[in-house]
């Protein structure tokens, strides 16, 4: 697609043709075309968290890509995913609207999904959320030590367990069975 036919879509689209073609024109001047990809490379500032172009709209920070989209192929709900994989592209022609399954499939069918040892829980699972820094964890490690040793000795069973722990008999079978707590000797 020609800048000239994004132009004339942007103006076409635009029920504020100042403000889109500001937009149009603050992410054109920005961008560095890859000779080799075909990508519209966005210089601008990046989000540290997902390594997208960022850009404010309305005092709003927003994607680029997700900018592009809007002006190139009409506003949408959706995710403006890329065909190309390029987190810092904006060609339109690289961009589609699709849903969040729609975006995971594409991910998963490119391989550009963390799974074995590319996930970072394999690289790095002192990081993993367990036992006590688990966000709904109501017990400690100590009772959960003690409510298996107490289980294992046959002293009391499920439900009076649960009750002298203030939790669920389903909790502390799993618990027992090693379902939950597995780190926890």
């Amino acid at each position: 697609m020609s800048l000239a036919e994004i132009e004339a879509v942007a103006a076409r689209i635009s029920s504020r043709p100042r403000q889109r073609a500001g937009v149009l024109e603050r992410l054109l001047r920005r961008r560095r075309i890859n000779p080799d990809t075909g990508c519209w490379e966005w210089t601008g500032c990046i989000f540290k968290t997902s390594g997208y172009g960022q850009i404010n709209i309305e005092k709003k920070p927003t994607t680029v890509q997700r900018a592009m989209a809007h002006l190139v192929l009409g506003p949408s709900p959706l995710y403006a995913c890329h065909a190309c994989d390029n987190p810092l592209c904006f060609n339109p022609e690289h961009l589609f609207y699709g849903t969040a399954l729609d975006n995971m499939r594409d991910a998963v069918r490119k391989g550009r999904t963390a799974t074995g040892d590319r996930n970072g829980l394999h690289r790095r699972p002192e990081l993993a959320a367990r036992g006590e820094r688990a966000g709904g964890a109501r017990l400690t490690t100590e009772q959960v030590i003690e409510i298996r040793h107490l289980y294992r000795r046959g002293v009391y069973g499920l439900k009076r367990l649960a009750r002298q722990f203030g939790t669920t008999d389903t909790n502390v079978l799993h618990i027992v069975r090693r379902d939950t707590w597995r780190h926890v000797p």
